[in-house]
């Protein structure tokens, strides 16, 4: 009988090409690159049905074991092709079934070339990848998830008098809420070099408005925190709004650059970028709790 947990096996083609990710901000003059095509098995239909079959989109993370990183949003359309620096990285994969980062679904992870070293010098090469909802380990710190999968997602908006500490925090009480009324959540295309993030559209997608409760919001979301030591790592970027509505300029955003396990790290600006935010994670019980505190 056929493993219903199976998404379908990915082909990564990689094939020579020229010009540059312009959309990572490179000079499009620069050589040696390689461009990106990715295909399925005929088991599942013509190319352009799968990410539909999926329906929350899915995230290729091009993991620079030599040379930059980058994760690729594929495209609901035939031609999926992408520019890549050349160099050696591994390659994963995750997605979800329902729209919504997993909201009534399931997150799919898989590994290209079953994780090995995957080296591209501009010539051709195919990748297999087999998306499953039993392999998403990689993404996965085991305090923060739950069967194979992330938590669910329970933002909090904090004043900098509740803003909590690594001694012992609590959530942020209705008397101690932050300003924003509403945030969304974002996983973007990236390119990583010489440790800098850059951010870039297209983008997975995100979850919609979240609006706040007396300063929390809980989600079924299930947003992947990463590893402490380890690849792969992406960047996750939060919007708040002073609206319940996430309408109008954002009141800032914390941009988590290897994932909302780094939260310590988090760059927080508010949008004129004349005061910072921070960040606090936690998984008490069966969700992942994330703080943010007001910009100050």
């Amino acid at each position: 009988m056929m493993d219903m947990k199976l998404i379908p096996v990915l082909g990564l083609v990689l094939l020579s090409g020229c010009g540059m990710l312009d959309r990572f901000g490179r000079d499009p003059q620069l050589e040696g690159q390689t461009r990106i095509r990715i295909s399925q098995t005929q088991d599942e239909g013509p190319a352009a049905s799968f990410v539909p079959v999926l329906g929350g989109g899915l995230m290729i993370i091009l993991d620079g074991v030599s040379g930059p990183s980058l994760g690729l949003t594929v495209p609901d359309e035939a031609d999926r092709t992408f520019l890549v620096p050349n160099g050696t990285y591994r390659i994963f994969a995750f997605s979800y079934t329902t729209p919504g980062f997993g909201d009534g679904g399931l997150m799919k992870c898989g590994k290209g070339d079953s994780g090995a070293d995957i080296l591209l010098t501009g010539g051709t090469r195919t990748v297999q990848i087999e998306l499953r909802d039993t392999t998403c380990t990689d993404f996965l710190s085991s305090s923060y998830s739950s069967a194979a999968e992330p938590k669910p997602l329970r933002l909090m908006t904090c004043a900098p008098t509740a803003f909590p500490s690594p001694g012992g925090p609590s959530a942020c009480s209705s008397t101690g809420q932050g300003s924003a009324g509403s945030a969304r959540v974002i996983i973007p295309n990236f390119f990583r070099a010489n440790g800098n993030v850059t951010l870039n559209t297209p983008r997975m997608g995100d979850a919609g408005c979240m609006p706040f409760t007396s300063g929390t919001v809980l989600t079924n979301y299930k947003i992947p925190v990463g590893l402490p030591t380890q690849s792969p790592v992406f960047p996750v970027l939060i919007e708040t709004f002073a609206g319940a509505s996430c309408a109008g300029s954002p009141l800032g955003r914390y941009v988590f650059e290897k994932g909302i396990l780094d939260a310590a790290n988090v760059k927080a600006k508010s949008f004129d970028g004349t005061m910072n935010g921070a960040a606090f994670i936690q998984a008490p019980s069966a969700v992942v709790e994330l703080y943010l505190r007001n910009f100050i």
